[in-house]
């Protein structure tokens, strides 16, 4: 994935949590599926922007200069992120690939039938998901 000022990247993962850049910004927040060990030092953890704790209270820690929210571009598609009192920023990178295997399956099915295939998305969230049918051709009803 591109490493670009506007692009998401999964920095690191393990010891339950994750580190991950949207854009020129850095977060680190709770991961419960990360078991396993962390590949990055503690020093590179601890540079991140902005850091999501539910020690005592849920809440994050934030560097001076992080702003309130941001835009990042991930997949072609711009993102408002916005961090959430309960960890959230707007969008689900984990989805990412599936994003990728809707994009290609259905300009693959449009190409081979000639006609735009229709999509109904009952969890559009952020609407990642829907841009990305969209992107592959797809008529989308977004809920």
């Amino acid at each position: 994935m591109a490493n670009s000022p506007s692009s998401y990247t999964l920095l690191d993962s393990g010891e339950g949590r994750k580190l991950e850049r949207f854009g020129k910004f850095s977060l680190s927040r709770p991961c419960s599926q990360a078991v396993w060990k962390k590949t990055l030092t503690n020093a590179i953890w601890q540079q991140a922007d902005c850091i999501f704790t539910r020690d005592e209270e849920n809440r994050w820690i934030n560097k001076a200069h992080m702003p309130a929210s941001w835009t990042c571009e991930i997949e072609g598609i711009i993102f408002k992120i916005q961090p959430t009192d309960f960890g959230h920023l707007g969008i689900f990178a984990e989805q990412l690939p599936f994003w990728r295997w809707m994009r290609q399956s259905i300009s693959e099915r449009k190409n081979a039938t000639n006609r735009a295939p229709k999509v109904l998305n009952l969890f559009a969230y952020s609407g990642g998901a829907t841009l990305a049918c969209a992107q592959g051709g797809a008529q989308v009803c977004h809920l």
